[in-house]
């Protein structure tokens, strides 16, 4: 009788001992390994890596040697008749000759029966990139502070005792006043880890491409501050590294370069044009932007008065090598080259004039405003316009096909194309 009454009291004089503790010992009831609140979201925390995309597979959708034409495009001795050279045999499949959507073209015509259940469907841009396809399950989530029991509140009030030794401005801090666009000696400033503005008209390329390349994000901006007065020199070029997308901001400044035999700008990675105009030069050497892979979007863009003499040098305003340059609502004005293509040269990839305009850009060489070379791929809106003395496009051995409301038409202006290479695909 006496353990049993001794066990009660032990046991009363532990309650009474639990009363007392702060609530918060209760509140990390469900805690991982590591001590730390366990989420009660229910979901499992991921990011999509290299092992969550696979290659999408590559369907041939080369028409080179359907579009071959002999007489043209090979060249023969004028004594013997003897083939030198054939272009169809020197070609080497790259981009523009493989798609990856996984669809076959198709438009309707009177071919089709009265009810005819294939898919419409006619190869863009998108379909020709060798983009990775996601094959994970799991969707991308991290938790935050939602995903986690919300922490009790626990007033705790210093004892009066305390308080009367406290020196009130003891440990006292004050905020320092900052300006995000305040433009000191520097040249440049951080204002996070995703963001570099601008804050001078003379510009360290050197600094700022060390910084795209260290960056750990792949969304990153570059803006110019709109305190800066005049116009902005860059002293290199710009290369926007494979695997960053950049948005330039430029509130409306106009850029321009220190030596006019480099590009201004030349892409590997992605980059949108918002804003600003770029400027070349008379006797200019190279292009204003290289696309040399990555996505060129100019979305307020300009790009004017760069004229190339050197007849060897194509694109007076954005020569493409590959990936893919998109016009939306912008202008080419004022540009030419010694070679082929006064306003873009696609020598590889693609370039969509999706909603822009091209005016006075002409070039030495069988004047054109657009060259684009064999493998190539050029796209015209009914909302774009190539003007001036310039409006043609120029093309070796090309496919031009021609859509009204969405469809293929038979007949079209063929006096606006008069040579030919890649392909060649206008709205009317």
């Amino acid at each position: 009788m006496k353990l049993m009454k001794k066990s009660l009291a032990t046991i009363l004089a532990l309650a009474m001992c639990l009363t007392l503790l702060p609530v918060n010992v209760f509140a990390a009831v469900a805690e991982d390994m590591w001590g730390e609140p366990a989420p009660i979201c229910g979901l499992e925390e991921h990011i999509h890596g290299d092992g969550c995309y696979a290659e999408a597979d590559a369907v041939p959708y080369c028409k080179v040697a359907e579009q071959h034409d002999c007489s043209v495009d090979d060249v023969y001795d004028e004594e013997t008749g003897e083939l030198l050279s054939c272009a169809l045999a020197e070609h080497v499949c790259g981009d523009g000759c493989y798609v990856y959507c996984g669809k076959e073209e198709h438009i309707h015509d009177e071919f089709c029966p009265e009810e005819c259940f294939i898919e419409v469907h006619a190869h863009d841009w998108a379909c020709f990139q060798a983009a990775p396809v996601l094959v994970c399950d799991l969707a991308e989530h991290v938790h935050m502070a939602d995903c986690y029991p919300a922490a009790p509140v626990v007033d705790e009030e210093p004892e009066a005792d305390d308080m009367t030794d406290l020196d009130p401005m003891e440990n006292a801090y004050e905020e320092p006043e900052t300006d995000a666009y305040q433009t000191a000696a520097e040249p440049a400033e951080l204002e996070d880890d995703t963001k570099y503005i601008i804050t001078d008209g003379s510009v360290d390329v050197s600094a700022l491409n060390n910084w795209l390349n260290a960056a750990e994000g792949t969304e990153l901006t570059i803006e110019v501050s709109s305190d800066v007065t005049g116009d902005v020199t860059f002293d290199g070029t710009l290369v926007i590294p494979k695997g960053k997308n950049v948005n330039f901001y430029g509130n409306g400044h106009t850029i321009r370069r220190s030596a006019n035999n480099i590009p201004l700008i030349q892409l590997e990675g992605n980059l949108s044009l918002m804003d600003v105009t770029m400027a070349g030069s008379s006797d200019a050497g190279e292009a204003l932007i290289l696309v040399d892979g990555g996505t060129l979007t100019m979305v307020s863009a300009t790009l004017k008065d760069n004229q190339i003499q050197d007849p060897s040098k194509n694109g007076g305003a954005v020569i493409v090598k590959g990936g893919l340059f998109v016009m939306n609502g912008t202008a080419i004005e004022n540009c030419s080259a010694g070679g082929l293509g006064g306003a873009v040269a696609v020598e590889g990839g693609e370039f969509a004039l999706n909603n822009g305009t091209i005016s006075s850009c002409g070039s030495g060489e069988r004047n054109c405003a657009v060259y684009v070379a064999a493998g190539a791929r050029y796209t015209k809106s009914d909302s774009s316009q190539i003007d001036g003395d310039t409006g043609v496009v120029r093309a070796l051995a090309y496919t031009v096909k021609y859509y009204k409301d969405g469809k293929l038409v038979e007949t079209a202006p063929e006096t606006a194309y008069t040579e030919g290479g890649g392909t060649v695909e206008v709205s009317l």
